[in-house]
Parts: C-alpha cells; sequence; structure tokens
C-alpha cells in the first residue's frame, strides 16, 4: 500500500489558497492609482463660483469617473474613492468635463449649461499636487440649470 498522505496535504492547501485567494479587499485590487489635483473652473472667461458638482468622465472605459466639488470661493479637489470632504484625486488620463448637478441631493440650481470640454491629467514631474484650470463655455442660447442662480 502506497502512503500518499504527506504530498496531498501540500497540494491540498495550494489548491484551497488558489480557489479562496489570499483575502484583502476585492475593491482596493480594482483600484487605479490617482494623483492629487486641485484647481478652479472658468466659464467664458470669468471664474466659476460654485457650489456646483464636476464631473470628470474617463476616456479610458477601464478608468473610473471622478468627481470636485466646486466652492463658493471657485475652487475644488478631485477625489475618486475618497469624499469631497478628504479628497483623494483622479487616476491620469484623459477626460471630459461635466458641470451640473449632484444625484446625491446636494443643490446646485442655476449651473450653466456648457459646451463639452476635456482635460488632460497627468502626473507632475516633483510629485506634488497637480493644479488644473478648466476652461468652459456656456452653450450659446442655453441658460441656467432649474433653479435660481447662486452667482449673481
Amino acid at each position: 500500500m502506497k502512503y500518499i498522505r504527506p504530498l496531498a496535504n501540500p497540494i491540498c492547501v495550494t489548491l484551497l489558497a488558489t480557489l479562496c485567494g489570499c483575502g484583502g479587499d476585492a475593491d482596493q485590487a480594482e483600484r487605479v492609482e490617482t494623483v492629487p489635483v486641485k484647481g478652479t473652473v472658468s466659464v467664458n472667461g470669468k471664474t466659476f463660483t460654485g457650489p456646483a458638482l464636476l464631473t470628470l468622465s474617463p476616456v479610458d472605459a477601464e478608468k473610473p469617473t471622478t468627481y470636485g466639488v466646486i466652492t463658493e470661493t471657485g475652487t475644488f479637489s478631485l477625489f475618486t474613492y475618497g469624499t469631497r470632504e478628504d479628497p483623494d484625486g483622479s487616476p491620469t488620463g484623459q477626460y471630459t468635463v461635466t458641470l451640473g448637478t449632484d444625484d446625491a441631493g446636494m443643490s446646485m440650481t442655476g449651473v450653466p449649461v456648457t459646451e463639452s470640454s476635456s482635460v488632460e491629467i497627468s502626473q507632475s514631474d516633483d510629485g506634488d499636487t497637480v493644479q488644473l484650470e478648466i476652461k468652459l463655455i456656456q452653450k450659446k442660447g442655453a441658460g441656467l440649470q432649474d433653479g435660481p442662480n447662486p452667482n449673481p
């Protein structure tokens, strides 16, 4: 009779580890590296002051959508996996920019309807925060999104 028990145990352990994985957060494995990004937005050449939601939709479908909330001072910080209170930046790449409202209930009425625009986000040479200036143009004949204008 052959004794195969010592050989079977390592094979079973290896098979079990392969099938179950090594643990950890599955969402972490799918995350794309981000770089810190701050900036300003202008509409028709004038600094736009919020509040308003900035949405950056990636051209590369493998990358996640990035967001920023434009403050009353006209500045924003981008976040992808973080929050507006704790922004974590954006993956590098080409994005289509949309200025608008927030489905989560943030009131951003009075935001101008703008032409489609795109931006490129790349790593800064020194590893510091990327400074981004987004220039938007209001659509001809388009007014504001529904509601009162927070920027009289």
